[in-house]
């Protein structure tokens, strides 16, 4: 496969890590690049060295985050739910470093999709879009998906089809250098807990983790 030439391209999205561009000639696909001295983190001099010498240690999000994806999709359960997490495609070089291809999340008419942010800057989630998050947090709990990080700008809202769905674009997989959440279903139900409790703070709704739910009032 040749090399994906992105240099005049312009990222639609930048991270703490990596940068988001539109894959060429397909506005259904992006592709996500780490930026470049992304291998060195301020105050983590073990992880820095590691990934500085090593390329898997570097690339180590691309084990985790495929794993998860996987494991997910390969559920009897994938068939009963909107999925959850943006789908994974294929690993391309690119001019900028190992590119990881996966779905493009977008709004009506193929617009830039809405982050969770955007919808709450805009005025807030409508009766629609929080049942919709509501159908996304189940989702999770039912394909048991490691969330590390569902801050409202990794899920974004997809409104391409007849119905809404939200989806988590990045932070899932087990972070851990030994896999703890993955082997422990109390730690990665406890850690969803903690993240819609959040989640709906931010909101300025609340968590009901009996009903696990997202609710007004």
């Amino acid at each position: 496969m040749a090399t994906l030439d992105l240099d005049a391209a312009e990222p639609i999205a930048t991270g703490t890590y990596r940068e988001v561009y539109v894959y060429p000639g397909r506005e259904d696909l992006v592709v996500k690049v780490l930026m470049p001295g992304a291998a060195v983190q301020p105050g983590k001099p073990i992880r820095s060295m590691l990934k500085s010498r090593s390329r898997r240690q570097l690339y180590r999000f691309m084990f985790r985050e495929y794993d998860a994806y996987l494991e997910s999709r390969l559920s009897p359960a994938a068939v009963k739910v909107a999925f959850p997490i943006s789908h994974l495609c294929w690993l391309q070089q690119t001019s900028r470093g190992l590119g990881m291809v996966a779905e493009r999340v977008r709004g009506p008419g193929g617009a830039p999709a809405r982050s969770l942010a955007a919808l709450q800057a805009e005025g807030g989630l409508t009766d629609r879009q929080l049942a919709a998050l509501n159908r996304f947090i189940d989702a999770l709990f039912t394909l048991d998906v490691v969330t590390n990080d569902t801050n409202p700008n990794n899920v974004l809202l997809d409104e391409t089809g007849p119905e809404l769905r939200f989806v988590l674009v990045d932070g899932f997989g087990d972070t851990q250098p030994l896999g703890l959440k993955k082997m422990s279903a109390k730690l990665r139900r406890d850690q969803r807990h903690r993240r819609f409790s959040g989640m709906a703070q931010f909101l300025g709704l609340r968590w009901d983790a009996s009903k696990q739910l997202i609710l007004r009032g």
